[in-house]
């Protein structure tokens, strides 16, 4: 499994891939600023996203979607690449019935609220 930022190339994919999981409202990556961080098998399958925004000390992030160990790798990249770029603090909202969502978050230290949707916070 390849971990990278997504490049032009990938916005068709990411797009089918946000799409068909009937969870996040449609995204046009083409429309929408930030950066997207993938992981991509070697046949080209899309397995996983996390986009982000920011600049330090703050970022927001969302469409962080995967399954639970590709999410976490996503996840750890993020930070990483947040880190090096003076990112202190990270925010973003989990739909409260998203319980593997919820329990990533609680698991990487984030802090959680009880709504409809849970905004989660981090300081890096």
């Amino acid at each position: 499994m390849d971990y990278r930022l997504a490049t032009v190339s990938d916005w068709v994919a990411i797009s089918e891939y946000i799409h068909g999981l009937d969870y996040f409202m449609p995204v046009d990556p083409a429309t929408l600023g930030g950066h997207w961080l993938i992981a991509i098998d070697a046949a080209g399958v899309l397995h996983g996203t996390i986009w982000f925004f920011g600049e330090a000390p703050n970022a927001y992030v969302d469409y962080w979607a995967g399954s639970g160990i590709v999410a976490a790798r996503l996840g750890a990249m993020l930070e990483k690449i947040l880190r090096v770029s003076g990112v202190r603090s990270v925010r973003g909202v989990i739909a409260q019935e998203n319980d593997p969502a919820v329990r990533l978050a609680d698991a990487l230290g984030m802090f959680t609220r009880s709504g409809d949707y849970i905004l989660v916070h981090r300081s890096i």
